[in-house]
Parts: C-alpha cells; sequence; structure tokens
C-alpha cells in the first residue's frame, strides 16, 4: 500500500497507484470513488503532447530522468517560493515565523540534568547556564549515572502535559493559537530568568521541567499552526524554509555568543 501523495505518484508515471490512493481517500471518507482510470491520464498527455511537441519535461521518461532534467525541474519549483511573499501580509508573517523559529527552541546542558531543543536564545543558554549553576553550587559533581538518568525523566515526562494543553488551548475561546503562544513563551522566559536563582539541584530540575512543559506547548501549537497560514501551494516550502532558518540560527548561535 502506498503512502506517497496522488501527485508526487502522476510525478513518477505511477497513475493506477495514484487512482488506488484516491479510491482509498474516498472510501475512508465515505464518497462516491473518483471516475478516473489510467487512460484518461494518457488521453491528457497525449493532448499536452499536440500542444507542445518539443516539451522535454512530457518528452523524457518520467521514470529515466537525466540529470540535467531534475535540476531544471528543481530550479523552476523554485518558482513556488515567491508565492510565500506575494502579499506584504504574507511577507510579514513569514518574517514573523521565522524569528520565533530562529530565537525559539532550546539547547541547555550542564548541572545533572538538561532541556532540549534547538536554535539560537537556548543553545546561548545551553552555553551560560552550565556556568550560573556552577556558581550556585549546584553541579558539585557528585551525582551519579543513575540520578541523572533519573533527573531526565523528572525533566521530560511533563513535556506530555505540554502537548496535551496545546491539543486543547489552540480552540480555547479568546485564547486560541495566538495568546497561547504568548503565554507558553512568557512563562518559559520566566523560568529562565529564575535560573540566577537557583542554588538547589531540586530546583534546577523542577524549573526545567517546567520550562519543558512550556516549551512543548509552544512548539505544538508553532509547528501545527504554522503551515496552515500558508497556501497549500507552498506549504511545504514555506515550512522548509523556517525548519532551515532555525537549524542555521542553531548552528550559529554558540559561535555569536563567544
Amino acid at each position: 500500500m502506498s503512502i506517497e501523495s496522488p501527485k508526487f505518484l502522476l510525478s513518477q508515471g505511477r497513475e493506477q497507484e495514484a487512482i488506488d490512493v484516491l479510491i482509498r481517500i474516498t472510501q475512508f471518507n465515505r464518497q462516491p470513488p473518483p471516475m478516473l482510470t489510467v487512460e484518461h491520464f494518457q488521453e491528457v498527455e497525449a493532448a499536452y503532447l499536440a500542444l507542445h511537441p518539443a516539451d522535454p519535461s512530457v518528452e523524457a521518461p518520467r521514470n529515466q530522468a537525466t540529470y540535467s532534467h531534475v535540476i531544471k525541474r528543481a530550479l523552476s519549483s523554485l518558482k513556488n517560493i515567491r508565492g510565500i511573499f506575494a502579499t506584504k501580509l504574507q511577507s510579514f508573517i513569514f518574517v514573523l515565523l521565522a524569528i520565533a523559529y530562529m530565537v525559539r527552541d532550546q539547547l541547555m546542558k550542564g548541572g545533572c540534568a538538561n532541556l532540549q531543543g534547538d536554535y539560537w536564545s537556548f543553545n546561548l543558554a545551553g552555553a551560560f547556564l552550565p556556568i550560573i549553576l556552577l556558581r550556585n553550587n549546584v553541579d558539585n559533581g557528585r551525582g551519579t549515572v543513575q540520578d541523572t538518568y533519573a533527573q531526565y525523566v523528572y525533566i521530560k515526562l511533563p513535556g506530555v502535559i505540554g502537548a496535551v494543553l496545546g491539543l486543547f488551548a489552540v480552540d480555547l475561546p479568546l485564547v486560541g493559537r495566538k495568546w497561547s503562544l504568548v503565554f507558553s513563551a512568557i512563562l518559559q522566559g520566566m523560568a529562565m530568568a529564575m535560573y540566577t536563582q537557583v542554588n538547589t539541584t531540586a530546583g534546577y530540575v523542577g524549573l526545567n521541567a517546567f520550562a519543558y512543559v512550556m516549551q512543548t506547548l509552544f512548539n505544538a501549537i508553532l509547528y501545527a499552526s504554522a503551515p496552515e497560514l500558508f497556501d497549500t501551494a507552498f506549504r511545504g516550502s514555506a515550512s522548509g524554509m523556517l525548519s532551515c532558518l532555525g537549524r542555521v540560527a542553531g548552528i550559529v548561535a554558540p559561535i555569536a555568543g563567544e
């Protein structure tokens, strides 16, 4: 059973598999099956060839495309990205999301346990938090390996609560996606600021757990709602670009913090 989209299957010349996927979709939605056959696609291709006899994208066998053909198709697909910046509002949304992706997630290391994620601001926190904790004698080197992994569990397990909260928060009246993102970001920022006052391992683990719940809540809402802000034609491109910018920011952050 194919798990690919009908569009991808058609691009690979696998018309019957694409039809099979559409049939399964209609069965799941309890709708009439599509009246498509392989012959319909062949008729469309024949009509297109009659109008564009010199088009190399059609003349070349679809399953045996040359490297140059693949590169041309890839460059042609980049035109799709223009849709992300088609209007001022759309451009503004993309820039805001890019900032959120680049400065949001975290990688905090040090002490007896850690809080993990990605990207810029918390990569910097990963460099400075161990220093703060060491100055406050939180990391005294006396913890066992068993203690360390137990504290990992104490920190990570509550993250499930954040995911569940995100499931319900997006549909709360007067709250929804926007304010859920705002509140979770503020609360996690408060947890980060409170690290300067930590002087016990229990306090460190507790703050990590609380911050991880807020991080999971924020990320669940951000990653689920961000693609919805873009048209389906370039939704995948926009999401991929945002993730790429976040990864680049995560790489640059430790260097910039030196």
